[in-house]
C-alpha cells in the first residue's frame, strides 16, 4: 500500500511539472505577443515580429505568420522594407509562395513611392531568391531591369557592382558560364572603381571558380590566390575559409599535392575552431586522405579516412558512411591489404542500398508535402517521379552491382595472384641455384665493365670541367664588355647596379658612354638567358658602340631604330614569319648633365623616375612603345619622349627579371605594382642601401624556388 502511495504522489509531481512547463511556454509567447501589441504603429509590429523570429527560431514561422496577417490588413499601407523582410524571411523558410508575393509588393510599392533605392534592392533580392530556388531565367530579367536603371540614372551607378553580381550568379545557374565569367569580370571592375571591398573579393573568387568549371585550373588559381589576399587583409575568417576550400582543391588538380594539403590542412583547423560544421569535417577528413594518399604518405592517409569514418559514424548520414567505406576500400586495395579492401567494399555496397532508399523518401516526402498547394502539378509530378524512380532503382542497382562485382573480381584476381607469386618464388629459387655460377662468372665481366664506367664517368668529369671553365671565361669576357663603373661616378651623384645573372653568362646587359655633356645609358633584356642569351648581349654592346660612336647617332628613337636594322640584318630576319625571332627589350635614354633634360624611347622596358620634393615620394612612370628590337608583326617607329629632371631625382631601369621571379607564400609572381611600392619606400636611402634592400627583398620573396630569369635593376640618382 505505502509503494502505491509513493507511485501516485510521484505521478502527480509529474503532471504538475509537464503542465506548469506547458504553461511557461505559452505565458513566454503571449508576452512577447502582449509586447508587440504595446505598439500602434503597425509598422513597429511587423520590425518587432521579425525580430523575435530570428531569436526563436523554433518558433520562426509563428511570428512570420503574424507579421504577415498584419501586412495584408486592410487599414495597413506597408513600407518596402518591412515587405522585403517578409520576403526574405518566407524565402529562407522555404515557402516560395509566400516569398513571390511579398517580393512583388515591395516592387510595387518601391515604384509607386519612386523608392528607387529599395526598389534596386528588391529586385536584386528578388532575383537571386529565383535563382537559388532554380528559376534563373526570372532572376536574369530583374537583374537586367536594375542595370539598365543604374546606365540612367547616374547617381544610382554605385549599386553596379552587386546587380553585376547577382547577375553572373543567375548565368551561371542558367548555364551560360561566358556570361557569368563577363559580369563577374564588370562586378570586379566596378568594385575596384567604387572601392567596393565587400563586392570585390566575392567577384575576384567567383572568376576563378568559373575557370575551374572550364577547367582552367591555372587562371582559377591566380584568381583565387588574388581574392585571398585581400581576404586576409579584410580578416572575414567564413571567406578566408572558402578560399582555403577552393585554392585547395586547384592545387589538387594541378597535380601540387603538397601545397592542397596545406590549404585543407588550414581550412581543418578554422572549421575546428570556428565554424564547427559536422558535414565539412567529413569531406575534410576525406579530401587529406586522398591527398595524402598521393602523396604517398599513407599513414596520415589511412589516419584522415579513418577520422572521416568517424565524423559519418557520428553524423548517421548514410552516404557519408558509404563514401568513407568506398575511400577506405579503395585505400587498403592499394595497400595490397586485400581482406580489408573486400571487407569495406561490402560494407559501401550495403550503404550504397540504404542511402538510394533514403533519398527516393525523401524526394516522395517533399513532393508530398508540396502536394497541398501545388495539387494538379504535384500530380503530374508523382507519376513522373514514380516512372523515373523505376528507373533510378534499375541504374542504381546496375551501377551497385557493378562496382560490388568489380571489388570482388580484383580481390579474387589479387589471391591469385598472391598464390601464383608463391608458386613462381619456389620455381625461381631453383632457377637461382643454377644460375648462381652463371652470377660467378659474370662477376669478372662486371667488374671489367665497371672498371670501363669509371673511366668514362672521368672523361665526362673532364669534358664538364673544360665547358664549365669556358664559359667561366666567357663570363670574363662579358663582365669586361660591360662599362665600367667610372662612367656613373663622375656624372651623377649617387647611383648603383643590382646584376645577378640565373646562369653563369647573362641575356641582360647594360651600357653607357659619355659624350660630351651626354651620359648615354642602355638597359636590355635579350631574348634568353645563359650562353644563347650571352651572345645577344655581346652583339647589342658591340651594335650601340658602332652607331653612337662611329655613326654619330643619339637621338634614342633613332638609336632604337638603327639597331633593330642592325639585328635584322645580322639575324636575316626578313619578315614578321621568320623563324628566327631573338631580339631584346631596352631602356635608352640620355641626360643632359647641365640642363638635366632627359630624352628616353624603350622597346617594351618602360623606365621609372621617383621624385621627392613633397612629403610623400611620388612615382613617375616614362612608359615604353609595345614592340621588340627585333622584326615584329606590328612595327612601328619608335616614340621619342622629353623630361625634365630635377636635382635629387632618382631614375630605375631594368629588365622583367625581378617582377616575373615566383615565390612568395602563394608561389606567384612579384609584379610590377609591388615592384613600384617597393622603390617608392626605398628612394630616400643611399644608393647602395638600395642595392642591398633590393636584393635582399628579391631573395625573401625567392626563398627555396629557384630564379626564373636574370635580373638586372639600375638607378641613378641626379
Amino acid at each position: 500500500m505505502r509503494s502505491v502511495s509513493i507511485f501516485r504522489v510521484i505521478f502527480i509531481c509529474a503532471i504538475i511539472f509537464f503542465v506548469t512547463e506547458e504553461s511557461k511556454a505559452q505565458i513566454n509567447i503571449d508576452s512577447l505577443l502582449g509586447v508587440v501589441n504595446q505598439h500602434d504603429n503597425d509598422s513597429l509590429r511587423i520590425r518587432k515580429l521579425l525580430i523575435y523570429s530570428r531569436e526563436y527560431p523554433d518558433s520562426c514561422l509563428f511570428f512570420v505568420n503574424k507579421a504577415s496577417q498584419i501586412a495584408n490588413s486592410k487599414s495597413y499601407h506597408p513600407a518596402v522594407v518591412e515587405l522585403l523582410a517578409l520576403a526574405q524571411h518566407f524565402s529562407q523558410l522555404g515557402n516560395n509562395v509566400q516569398s513571390i508575393k511579398y517580393f512583388r509588393e515591395s516592387i510595387d510599392l518601391a515604384q509607386q513611392n519612386k523608392d528607387f533605392k529599395h526598389l534596386i534592392q528588391a529586385r536584386n533580392e528578388f532575383g537571386y531568391s529565383y535563382t537559388l530556388h532554380g528559376k534563373s531565367d526570372s532572376a536574369i530579367i530583374l537583374h537586367l531591369q536594375n542595370l539598365q536603371f543604374a546606365d540612367k540614372q547616374s547617381e544610382y551607378a554605385k549599386t553596379y557592382p552587386s546587380t553585376c553580381l547577382y547577375l553572373a550568379f543567375a548565368y551561371r545557374q542558367y548555364g551560360d558560364l561566358k556570361k557569368a565569367q563577363y559580369y563577374f569580370k564588370t562586378s570586379e571592375q566596378k568594385a575596384r572603381l567604387f572601392s567596393d571591398s565587400t563586392i570585390l573579393h566575392i567577384a575576384i573568387h567567383e572568376r576563378g571558380n568559373i575557370y575551374a568549371m572550364m577547367n582552367n585550373t591555372d587562371s582559377a588559381l591566380f584568381y583565387q590566390l588574388e581574392a585571398y589576399e585581400i581576404r586576409k587583409r579584410l580578416k572575414n575568417k567564413y571567406y578566408l575559409l572558402v578560399s582555403f576550400n577552393d585554392i585547395a582543391g586547384s592545387y589538387y588538380r594541378i597535380g601540387n599535392n603538397a601545397l592542397a594539403a596545406a590549404y585543407f590542412e588550414k581550412s581543418l583547423e578554422l572549421t575546428k575552431n570556428e565554424f564547427y560544421d559536422p558535414n565539412l569535417l567529413f569531406a575534410l577528413y576525406g579530401n587529406l586522405g586522398s591527398v595524402y594518399h598521393s602523396l604517398g604518405n599513407f599513414s596520415k592517409a589511412e589516419s584522415y579516412y579513418t577520422e572521416s569514418l568517424e565524423i559519418a559514424k557520428t553524423n548517421n548520414v548514410k552516404y557519408q558512411l558509404r563514401d568513407a567505406h568506398y575511400h577506405l576500400a579503395y585505400f587498403y586495395f592499394g595497400t595490397k591489404k586485400f581482406e580489408l579492401s573486400a571487407e569495406f567494399a561490402l560494407s559501401a555496397y550495403a550503404y550504397n542500398d540504404s542511402v538510394y532508399t533514403e533519398e527516393n523518401s525523401k524526394t516522395i516526402e517533399e513532393l508530398s508535402t508540396k502536394y497541398e498547394t501545388e495539387k494538379k502539378e504535384q500530380q503530374i509530378v508523382i507519376q513522373k517521379l514514380e516512372i523515373r524512380k523505376k528507373n533510378l532503382q534499375t541504374t542504381y542497382l546496375l551501377i551497385s552491382s557493378s562496382i560490388f562485382l568489380v571489388l570482388l573480381l580484383l580481390t579474387i584476381f589479387a589471391y591469385r595472384q598472391k598464390n601464383k607469386a608463391h608458386r613462381l618464388i619456389k620455381f625461381q629459387n631453383m632457377e637461382i641455384m643454377e644460375k648462381n655460377e652463371e652470377l660467378r662468372q659474370q662477376k669478372e665481366e662486371i667488374e671489367a665493365q665497371r672498371d670501363e664506367i669509371s673511366y668514362q664517368n672521368q672523361i665526362v668529369t673532364d669534358q664538364n670541367k673544360h665547358i664549365t671553365d669556358s664559359i667561366n671565361y666567357a663570363s670574363k669576357i662579358q663582365k669586361a664588355a660591360l662599362p665600367k663603373h667610372a662612367v656613373f661616378e663622375t656624372y651623377v651623384s649617387d647611383f648603383f647596379i643590382l646584376f645577378k645573372p640565373r646562369d653563369i653568362v647573362s641575356g641582360d646587359f647594360y651600357w653607357a658612354e659619355k659624350i660630351g655633356n651626354q651620359l648615354i645609358v642602355a638597359v636590355a633584356d635579350c631574348t634568353g638567358h645563359g650562353v644563347p642569351g650571352a651572345f645577344m648581349s655581346m652583339l647589342g654592346i658591340s651594335f650601340l658602340g658602332n652607331i653612337i660612336r662611329k655613326q654619330d647617332i643619339k637621338q634614342t628613337n633613332m638609336v632604337l631604330e638603327e639597331l633593330r636594322h642592325e639585328i635584322k640584318t645580322t639575324l636575316s630576319q626578313t619578315t614578321h614569319a621568320s623563324d628566327q625571332k631573338d631580339g631584346m627589350d631596352i631602356a635608352f635614354f640620355t641626360i643632359n648633365t647641365d640642363t638635366l633634360e632627359l630624352h628616353f624611347s624603350g622597346a617594351f622596358n618602360p623606365l621609372y623616375i621617383i621624385r621627392s620634393s613633397g612629403t610623400e615620394p611620388e612615382l613617375i612612370e616614362l612608359k615604353a612603345d609595345r614592340q621588340p628590337v627585333a622584326v615584329y608583326i606590328n612595327e612601328k617607329p619608335f616614340a621619342f619622349q622629353v623630361f625634365q629632371l630635377q636635382k635629387g631625382d632618382v631614375v630605375y631601369s631594368f629588365s622583367d627579371g625581378y617582377v616575373d621571379q615566383f615565390g612568395g607564400s602563394g608561389g606567384g609572381k612579384y609584379k610590377t605594382k609591388k615592384f613600384k611600392a617597393f622603390l617608392e619606400t626605398i628612394s630616400n636611402l643611399p644608393m647602395p642601401e638600395q642595392k642591398k634592400l633590393l636584393d635582399t627583398e628579391f631573395e625573401t620573396w625567392r626563398g627555396k624556388l629557384p630564379q626564373t630569369d636574370d635580373v638586372l635593376v639600375v638607378g641613378l640618382k641626379v
